[in-house]
């Protein structure tokens, strides 16, 4: 045990010798982790959905610089494990916030796989700067959501929690905790939409994530989603996007990321 003890000690003093010298290192280049308010400030502007305060932080390199913080002597991987870091944050702070966590979670997810296929500074940053928006617009749609009706909020946490599956409109009224007739009357009232087109435009747009980020085949897209057939998935997509799937991965796919703002 005392020998443990030992080992663990010099371990520690190493470790301690090792972060002392690289403290020293950075003040002598100046390169210093973004200060504890501002980050915290960020992470509060994304969970709050304040666009407006995010746009000032961009501007202004308040928050995000590659070169904060030496995670590895790669610069490439350097960027990409702030990135992680950043999107690991934000996920629980909308989740804590409000965010349906398989949605957040899903979200992240997209964002990790395309982050794992960049290999550019430059695209990382514009990855990292569309990750933010997204999850701030979402958080911005959710705050609002906020002021509806518990049954409707308890319908919609049906809805997202089973975008995969076949949705009957029965069973969302159920989940609400209303007779289905009334599901109509609140969705129209709060949403000004009908169950079923609200339905449908959250499984489009999670077909269009799947698009754009992943290598899924259209049938598999549509399986995924819970389309009653291939054809139907194209028949809804051309309806909301004015495009086939086929059409729309082909004009957006791997294309530069453009801020939701």
């Amino acid at each position: 045990m005392e020998k443990d003890y030992e080992k663990m000690k010099m371990e520690d003093d190493s470790f301690q010798g090792t972060l002392t010298k690289d403290l020293f290192i950075k003040r002598e280049e100046e390169l210093y982790h973004t200060t504890y308010d501002k980050e915290l400030s960020f992470y509060q502007a994304v969970s709050s959905g304040d666009i407006k305060k995010l746009d000032e932080m961009y501007n202004e390199k308040m928050f995000y610089k590659s070169e904060n913080g030496k995670l590895s002597k790669d610069p490439i991987r350097n960027v990409r494990y702030h990135f992680l870091v950043t999107l690991t944050m934000i996920t629980r702070f909308c989740i804590e916030s409000g965010m349906n966590e398989q949605n957040a979670y899903g979200l992240s997810d997209i964002y990790i796989r395309k982050a794992d296929e960049i290999n550019s500074i430059r695209e990382l940053e514009k990855l990292h700067k569309k990750m933010t928006y997204e999850f701030a617009h979402e958080m911005h749609v959710i705050i609002k959501l906020g002021n509806y009706s518990v049954a409707m909020q308890k319908a919609l946490d049906y809805i997202y929690n089973h975008l995969n599956e076949s949705i009957d409109i029965e069973d969302i009224a159920r989940a609400a905790l209303v007779s289905k007739r009334q599901l109509f009357r609140i969705f129209k009232e709060e949403l000004d939409t009908t169950p079923a087109v609200f339905v449908n435009k959250k499984k489009i747009e999670s077909a269009k994530n799947m698009l754009l980020y992943t290598e899924l085949s259209y049938v598999e897209i549509a399986n995924n989603l819970s389309f009653s057939s291939h054809s139907h998935f194209i028949s809804i997509f051309r309806k909301y996007e004015g495009s086939t799937p086929k059409e729309y991965r082909k004009l957006n796919y791997r294309k530069h990321f453009i801020n939701k703002v």
